[in-house]
């Protein structure tokens, strides 16, 4: 006696034994994810922008809703294309001139990018924690170097106060002023 389910099964999918994996698929998303939810991921793929999630988040969920709109990813080069559209500028600029037309190829490559992108900012952060200049041979400490000011309208202000450029705040009849409070 054939139970409902397999009835159920049988007419809709026909013969088991000739079911294929694609028309498996076809089949179950036709009977679990209406039209309009379709679209939705769709529009959602479409959209899809790294924001804050790291790379491989990003391509997990790529893949994830990429299913809904195999027409924009059917072919690899327009897979890798789109994910790299929706990368961050920062990751984007530096795997562009790459070229790379293998999803899974670009993927490992931007995520040695982001890797070495986030070492550098830490060691940025742990260098301001330390007092230390952002970069190589910048020397952002306070300099007691005469400072001049206004050359073109024939004043010259100097100041013997340690003062950097952005410290300076507006300059009022020769008097240098500094925009840090005393």
């Amino acid at each position: 006696m054939v139970g409902y389910e397999e009835a159920v099964v049988g007419t809709r999918i026909g013969d088991v034994a000739t079911l294929t994996w694609e028309r498996f698929k076809r089949e179950f998303d036709s009977c679990f994810f209406p039209e309009m939810a379709k679209q939705q991921k769709v529009l959602e793929f479409e959209n899809l922008t790294q924001g804050n999630m790291t790379i491989e988040q990003c391509a997990a969920r790529f893949m994830e809703i990429g299913r809904f709109a195999p027409h924009l990813i059917g072919i690899e080069h327009m897979q890798a294309q789109k994910f790299q559209d929706g990368l961050q500028p920062r990751i984007q600029n530096q795997v562009t001139c790459l070229q790379i037309e293998n999803f899974q190829e670009l993927v490992n490559a931007t995520s040695i990018v982001e890797a070495k992108q986030r070492s550098l900012i830490s060691k940025v952060h742990m260098n301001r924690k330390k007092g230390m200049p952002c970069s190589p041979g910048k020397d952002t400490r306070k300099r007691n170097i005469p400072y001049v000011m206004d050359k073109g309208k024939g004043k010259v202000v100097r100041s013997a106060v340690p003062v950097t450029p952005h410290l300076v705040k507006n300059v009022d009849e020769g008097i240098m002023v500094n925009a840090d409070p005393p």
